[in-house]
């Protein structure tokens, strides 16, 4: 209970617009590339950044765990999880509870490395912040592979074209 008293009141209404934003990336909807990437660059670069500070090994361990989890859930699920639009050129996504979870997952992980890091200051274990940073790329993942799907499905439309 320490730890909510000690918390930022500028964090629960961050943790209520995010609760928002995960419902909303979790259901079927329409929307552009440059919508779909807006939040993984967020959370990619508050993600880097955090992390730089602590050590950019782990930076590198997230940057690194990213790009593979992302290429995994590309290649797996996520070219099935979007489709094109021929008549408004959006892109269709269908629902996907992995990308609300992973937003949820990633405040979660920031909010234990703030509420670790005021506790006991910067003596957390090396390997304490090594699971963090994975656990932040893989919950980023979702999102991401998101991206580099639409990415690959507009690149064929446009080939086509040709």
């Amino acid at each position: 209970m320490n730890i909510l008293s000690g918390t930022p009141v500028w964090v629960f209404p961050l943790f209520v617009l995010l609760l928002t934003f995960s419902v909303w990336q979790s259901r079927a909807r329409s929307a552009s590339l440059k919508q779909l990437a807006i939040l993984p660059l967020i959370f990619i670069s508050v993600s880097l950044v955090r992390l730089a500070n602590i050590d950019h090994l782990l930076s590198a361990n997230y940057l690194l765990t990213l790009l593979a989890a992302a290429a995994l859930f590309t290649a797996m699920r996520s070219t099935k999880k979007i489709t094109r639009d021929e008549n408004s050129s959006k892109l269709l996504l269908a629902k996907d509870y992995l990308r609300g979870i992973g937003i949820m997952l990633i405040f979660c992980c920031q909010y234990y490395l703030a509420a670790r890091h005021a506790i006991v200051g910067s003596v957390l274990s090396f390997s304490e912040y090594t699971m963090i940073s994975t656990a932040l790329a893989i919950a980023t993942s979702p999102m991401l592979s998101s991206v580099i799907a639409a990415a690959i499905l507009q690149q064929r439309a446009l080939t086509v074209r040709l």
